[in-house]
Order: structure tokens, then C-alpha cells, then sequence
């Protein structure tokens, strides 16, 4: 093993032929390449890549190898018609560089027509918001602003289960600092009682790229009794199975949880709770939504 790194094959290397070393030096360079981004990266380029090539057959253009002038079509093409937002642009941007990369061609983002206008887009982008008073400055959660969202949700008429679910999610993303995407992957297992407290298991999120995992305390302050909502939440939570998502969509105010044949919740089902937002780092980036949606008629609930 190579720097302790389990799928290298230090012996085999080792034992290799000299006039057979330089091939198999490549083969750990390509091993080691592909843990070079994440698999959710990947995902969102492959992703990417597919709607440019989409594009590409669309309108008889080559997408490996392209044109800087190709690229900046595509891009004013989601743009113009598809109102995409800078950031889904450059997303854009990076996966055909990235798919480029992989196919040992030149690189067709790099050209100052690709870069120019993405900084355009950026300018115009922050100009229209100004225009309309938006800004997109994120709010520094502290306790008086999370003090405010739960006193919003405790004072609305929408039902106890949804209160009590959203007031437990908020306060434990703040207390936690964990992103949305750990949030929806938390199972009740991972809720471990220690105490007065709760011990959080965060088994894998954004910046942990070896899958690790991290423990996060959800305590009780002063001013935001964390653990006491999660609490209540555990109690009042229908269908607590170990591996059921902790936090569920209700409807009718019992658990949205879809069975298998061995009867095991799906996480996949993990429905994100209506009334609070909640956005990829709510520790430090705590935003929310609150208030009761109009009643629905007798025998339409839809699931929150």
C-alpha cells in the first residue's frame, strides 16, 4: 500500500518488471485520479455534460472536441430560454472542461470568450437584483434570528406533529452546523441519547471525502433547548424504526414512509419538511419559511 491507501497495491508494484514499471505507474496514477473529486461532483457533471451534448445533436454541433464559440452558445442558450442562473452556468462550464480533461483534448472554457461571458452574466445578474431590491447576502444564523423562526412556528395553527418536526430540524441544524444533505440522510439510530443530550452520528457529508463520519452534540442553551425539541420530536415521530429517517414528511399527520417487502423504511423517502428551508450549511446559514399553509378540505390533507 502506498501512503497507506488501500486500493494501491504497494507489493505489486513493487514486484513489477523495470521495463513494466512506467505502465504500471500508470495504472496508480489513473487509481489514485479517480478519487480526485467527489461522487456527488461527478454526478452533477455527468449530468452536465449530458444536457451539452443534448444540446449539441440538437443543433448539429461537435461536443468532444468543441469550440470556445459552441460552449458560449450553449450557455447563452440556458441562459436566454431556460433562465439559468450564474452559478448553473459555471457548473456547466466546469463539466465540459472537466470532460475535456478526461478525453486528453484542449481545453474549450479557458477562451476569453467563455470567461468574459460569465462575468457578464454575473454583472447582469447583480444588477437585475439590485433593481428589484433582492439581495443574496446569506444571513449569519445567531440565536436571536433561529429564537425568531421557532417562535413563528410555535405560534402558527398548523398541526403539533409539523411544529414539533420543524422546530427539531431547525434547531438541530443550528446547534450541529451539519448541511441539508446530512440532515436528510440522519436515521433515528443516529440520534444516541447521552443523557440530557443527544449524541448526533453524521455519518458522511460535503466536506468529509473519505466517508469518516463525525459526532455532533445537540444540547440545550439558554436560549434554544435543541435536544428537549429533538426529544419531543422522537416521541411524538410515528413509525421510529432504528434505520427510518429521523426527519419525515407527514401526511395526515403520520409518517410518509414507504415499506419494502422486509418491511425496512426507505431513506430515499426522506421528504424535506414544509415550512422551514433550510439551505446546505444551515449551521452558519440558518434561513426559514415559516407559517401555516391555508387548511385544505376535509379529506385532501397533502403530505408536509
Amino acid at each position: 500500500m502506498i501512503m497507506g491507501h488501500q486500493y494501491i497495491d504497494n507489493d505489486a508494484l513493487a514486484n513489477t518488471p523495470t521495463d513494466g514499471r512506467v505502465a504500471h505507474l500508470a495504472d496508480v496514477v489513473a487509481g489514485v485520479r479517480a478519487f480526485a473529486l467527489a461522487p456527488r461532483t461527478l454526478e452533477v457533471y455527468r449530468w452536465q455534460w449530458q444536457r451539452f451534448t443534448a444540446w449539441c445533436r440538437n443543433y448539429d454541433q461537435p461536443s468532444l472536441p468543441t469550440s470556445p464559440d459552441v460552449v458560449v452558445s450553449w450557455l447563452a442558450s440556458r441562459w436566454y430560454d431556460d433562465a439559468a442562473a450564474a452559478g448553473s452556468l459555471r457548473l456547466g462550464k466546469a463539466a465540459i472542461k472537466w470532460a475535456h480533461i478526461q478525453a486528453a483534448q484542449p481545453d474549450p472554457t479557458a477562451a476569453a470568450v467563455v470567461r468574459d461571458f460569465l462575468r457578464g452574466i454575473g454583472r447582469v445578474q447583480s444588477q437585475a437584483d439590485a433593481d428589484a431590491g433582492i439581495s443574496r447576502t446569506a444571513l449569519t444564523a445567531d440565536a436571536s434570528l433561529v429564537r425568531g423562526m421557532l417562535d413563528a412556528i410555535d405560534g402558527s395553527d398548523i398541526p403539533i406533529e409539523i411544529r414539533t418536526r420543524d422546530a427539531a430540524l431547525i434547531t438541530t441544524a443550528y446547534t450541529t452546523a451539519a448541511r441539508r444533505g446530512e440532515l436528510a440522510a440522519l436515521v433515528v439510530a443516529d440520534a444516541v441519547p447521552d443523557g440530557a443530550e443527544y449524541r448526533l452520528n453524521i455519518r458522511r457529508g460535503k466536506a468529509d471525502q473519505l466517508g469518516e463520519g463525525r459526532t455532533a452534540g445537540v444540547i440545550d442553551t439558554r436560549t434554544i433547548a435543541a435536544a428537549s425539541r429533538l426529544r419531543r420530536w422522537l416521541a411524538m415521530r410515528p413509525y421510529s424504526v432504528a434505520q427510518a429517517p429521523l426527519f419525515v414528511q407527514l401526511h395526515r399527520y403520520r409518517a410518509v414512509v414507504r415499506r419494502s417487502k422486509t418491511c425496512r423504511p426507505r431513506a430515499s423517502h426522506v421528504g424535506s419538511p414544509s415550512g422551514a428551508s433550510v439551505p446546505a450549511n444551515p449551521g452558519s446559514m440558518v434561513t426559514a419559511h415559516v407559517g401555516a399553509r391555508p387548511a385544505m378540505p376535509p379529506g385532501r390533507e397533502r403530505g408536509r
